[in-house]
C-alpha cells in the first residue's frame, strides 16, 4: 500500500474518531426529539379515537331511548 493512501486511510478514521462523540450526542438528541414528536401524535390520534367512540355511543343511547345510560352515578 503507498504511503500516501494509508496516510489518507489514517487521516480520514482520526477525523472519524474525534468526531464521533458530538455526532452521537447530535444523533442521540435528534432520536429523542423524534421519539417525543412521535408520542405526542400518537396521544393526540388516540384521544381523539376515544372521544369520537364516546360520542357515538352517546348519540347511539339517544336514538334508542336510553338516556339514563349516559346519567352520571350519584
Amino acid at each position: 500500500m503507498p504511503v500516501a493512501l494509508r496516510k489518507d486511510i489514517e487521516g480520514r478514521i482520526n477525523r472519524i474518531v474525534a468526531n464521533i462523540g458530538t455526532n452521537f450526542k447530535f444523533a442521540a438528541d435528534s432520536f429523542d426529539e423524534h421519539t417525543e414528536t412521535t408520542i405526542e401524535k400518537a396521544k393526540v390520534e388516540v384521544h381523539a379515537y376515544l372521544n369520537q367512540a364516546i360520542n357515538r355511543a352517546g348519540l347511539q343511547a339517544l336514538q334508542q331511548g336510553q338516556p339514563d345510560l349516559l346519567a352520571l352515578p350519584a
